[in-house]
């Protein structure tokens, strides 16, 4: 018989403070962690019952720590933990397996005589929100970056619970994340207004015309937009599909507007769908008025134009609303598009970062600066916007390139889904794995090697490690390639050095081209045979159809600008005093090729 259900949140929080947290005390004393429920699933939401213990449920949590001490302590902390948690906590097993045939499903399992494997994640912080928003939280966060997360995502990462924050960093996030900006929480609420104002007279319509299945349809789309516009209203981002009807009978606990919608839902006759519509509109609409936040709109239902559809005009609220925006970035936005969530309803697409990031080229269209900052008064918008927007393109130039950055980033459509290999007479060319971080420590340590890039070379083998993360997460993420360089004669060859393609602009058709080779391998022709492939690669064995690559080299560095030359490489503009680095003031020289140039050379 199984154990009497006890919500997850709870399991968990007990888990780590009587049987996790005593461990980490006594073996790792001067450990700084936090430790959390956040993410996807059900119990995060509070949203869990006994049905949903038969996967991804148990007593779990998830540590998260520095680069560093993950990096150094992860191993040591995993097999502490295994040997010394209990097996069972409140009736419940703290063993857990992958299902083998269902990627990303753990179940609870008998460990037999063997090692417990305890559901527990070491994580950092910061890859950890890359992997769920798809974005670098450690700067400000543009109009498009709000209205392109999903709003379940937004959810889970502000639900569940922290049960310890010694590092600092998930309260401070979660604070961040907390509700969007005032001006785009009226835009994302005058396009709701505008969904209800498309259709509401199709209720009558469609029955007017005979058919009845049809205004039930529209009748319980605008039933789904009144559930999401109470939600954004009190200020409660919307949980994916499954639970959206829990969280919004949860919030409104009985009141007139859920019994307006049910209502809707019965009806049998057009009659009384449209009146229990209006009604439930007439509720919303004086909501709406009591957040103060446009001009009062009008709170009862007339005809459509000279029809006899009673409608709530939701396309009035929706301009009343954008008329009180003062952001020039939100006013900048088209009318009615909204968030993601107000015109995609897939779920593969909500559910990673790669895919909802990359429908950012709605905005894009509008022209709109897409920027949101605190501003000091007196400051000049279009300069301050131009100047943060360089620094975020330089500091993505730092982490993943040669040089820093000369076009803007659009990751899309470019990235395969598989990393793909490539192959040379004497190199293979392989996506990096955790067992590179020496090798890589070892390349990006040697000043000779980082003479003449665009930071200093490393001290700790920890910043290898978050270059090796950020490589993967950025290619999960569609928005580079990285390649680590080994020699194909070698059984267990070493990493050798990396190659990059990086800041791709699908749209335009062009990217970025960065590299590295460790000291000992100079003058060998290796790199060059490297980029060869490479350049092939981008412009036309791996389909990603690029008409232009760009380098940003250091003039100085003679051996670079000639490796870049013999692939047909042309010199293009000096940008003078770009870069500091330790104190050193350097130029970028940039370099291009087109691929028409390198189809004939």
């Amino acid at each position: 018989m199984p154990p009497t259900f006890i919500p997850g949140i709870e399991l968990s929080r007990a888990y780590y403070r009587e049987a996790v947290r005593p461990i980490l005390d006594g073996r790792f004393p001067d450990l700084a962690h936090s430790a959390a429920m956040l993410g996807p699933g059900s119990e995060v939401q509070g949203f869990d019952t006994a049905r949903s213990r038969d996967h991804n449920w148990g007593p779990r949590v998830d540590l998260y720590l520095r680069a560093a001490d993950r990096e150094a302590h992860g191993d040591a902390i995993l097999a502490a933990l295994s040997a010394a948690l209990p097996r069972t906590f409140r009736g419940y097993g703290t063993h857990f397996e992958a299902a083998a045939d269902e990627p990303g499903t753990i179940l609870a399992a008998d460990p037999g005589d063997g090692p417990l494997k305890p559901y527990i994640k070491l994580l950092h912080v910061p890859s950890t929100m890359r992997h769920h928003l798809g974005v670098d939280l450690s700067r400000p966060l543009t109009v498009r970056d709000w209205l392109g997360f999903p709003q379940q995502r937004l959810r889970a990462l502000t639900g569940g619970e922290v049960f310890h924050d010694g590092l600092g960093a998930l309260e401070p996030m979660r604070r961040t994340l907390a509700w969007y900006p005032d001006d785009v929480w009226r835009y994302l609420l005058a396009a709701g207004w505008r969904l209800v104002g498309q259709e509401e007279p199709f209720v009558g319509r469609t029955a007017e015309a005979g058919d009845e299945l049809g205004s039930r349809v529209v009748a319980a789309r605008l039933v789904r937009w009144a559930m999401q516009l109470a939600l954004l209203q009190a200020k409660q981002y919307a949980p994916y599909t499954k639970w959206l009807g829990t969280a919004f009978s949860r919030q409104e606990q009985g009141s007139a507007l859920e019994r307006h919608l049910a209502g809707v839902l019965d009806a049998r006759a057009v009659a009384d769908r449209e009146r229990s519509l209006c009604a439930a509109f007439e509720e919303l609409a004086r909501r709406q008025n009591g957040l103060g936040l446009s001009a009062a709109v009008r709170e009862t239902v007339s005809p459509f134009h000279d029809r006899p559809y009673l409608v709530i005009h939701g396309e009035a609220i929706g301009e009343a609303l954008e008329a009180a925006i003062t952001d020039p970035a939100v006013r900048a936005l088209p009318p009615g598009v909204g968030g993601i969530d107000q015109f995609v309803d897939n779920t593969d697409v909500l559910s990673h970062p790669r895919q909802f990031r990359a429908v950012g080229a709605v905005w894009d269209a509008a022209g709109s600066p897409l920027s949101i900052d605190a501003r000091p008064a007196g400051a000049h918008p279009a300069r301050e916007r131009e100047a943060r927007e360089r620094d975020e393109r330089e500091e993505e130039g730092r982490e993943q390139g040669d040089r820093a950055p000369y076009a803007p980033t659009r990751p899309d459509v470019l990235i395969p889904s598989t990393f793909p290999t490539l192959t040379t007479e004497r190199l293979t060319l392989r996506a990096l794995a955790e067992p590179d971080v020496d090798d890589l420590f070892a390349i990006f340590s040697d000043p000779a090697v980082m003479r003449y890039w665009s930071r200093p070379p490393m001290q700790e083998k920890a910043e290898a490690a978050e270059l090796l993360h950020g490589a993967l997460e950025a290619f999960a993420q569609g928005e580079s390639l990285r390649w680590a360089l080994e020699l194909r004669a070698h059984l267990e060859a070493p990493v050798i050095g990396t190659v990059s393609l990086f800041h791709l602009d699908a749209q335009n058709g062009r990217g970025e081209i960065g590299y590295a080779l460790r000291s000992a391998d100079w003058g060998k022709g290796l790199m060059h045979e490297a980029l060869t492939a490479v350049v092939d690669y981008a412009f036309d064995t791996g389909g990603m159809d690029l008409g232009r690559l760009e380098a940003d080299l250091d003039p100085r560095n003679i051996a670079s600008l000639r490796s870049l030359e013999r692939l047909g490489f042309q010199r293009e503009g000096l940008l003078r005093e770009r870069w500091t680095v330790a104190g050193e003031t350097t130029d970028s020289l940039i370099m291009g090729l087109l691929r028409r140039e390198r189809i004939r050379l």
